[in-house]
């Protein structure tokens, strides 16, 4: 499988994948410059045959809520129709989640977000599951540097 293919395959970014949602009441946000990057496990192949795929690093920039207290919108905006939040907690400024989605694949996915004292925000994300009857593991790093304000608009679905 191609390794584009798999990246968007996991639904996950929230931070890699561009999607054009409805929106509901704006909301004051921060613009952030957000690098991520994308570490896929192997892939077994037919016939024994092992696929290694390099890790891919794209940088954004993308509205994010201002506050770490509002993530939760975002996370729950950002899922595809056939996925749900299995678990949202958050401590201080750190925010746990795991998501899971059946159609057209299964995907479980669990991340950390961590808005830093200076605004920045760290992460990672670990997606796993089956698309047309392969398995795919990705692990997701990410960092973000505020670079201005902007209108936070959260999806509604």
């Amino acid at each position: 499988m191609h390794r584009k293919s798999i990246l968007l395959a996991t639904g996950s970014l929230v931070l890699l994948c561009a999607a054009t949602p409805l929106y509901a009441a704006n909301h004051k946000g921060t613009k952030m410059l957000i690098t991520a990057t994308a570490t896929f496990a192997p892939q077994h192949l037919k016939g024994g045959m092992t696929a290694t795929l390099h890790p891919i690093t794209e940088t954004n920039e993308k509205c994010m809520p201002a506050s770490i207290n509002d993530y939760d919108e975002m996370i729950r905006g950002e899922l595809a129709r056939n996925c749900k939040v299995i678990s949202y907690k958050q401590a201080g400024n750190t925010v746990r989640y795991h998501t899971r989605c059946t159609k057209p694949y299964h995907i479980d996915r669990t991340g950390t977000f961590t808005q830093l004292g200076n605004g920045n925000i760290t992460g990672s994300e670990h997606a796993e599951g089956t698309n047309a009857g392969h398995h795919m593991s990705v692990h997701f790093t990410f960092a973000g540097v505020p670079t201005g304000r902007c209108e936070y608009k959260p999806s509604t679905k």
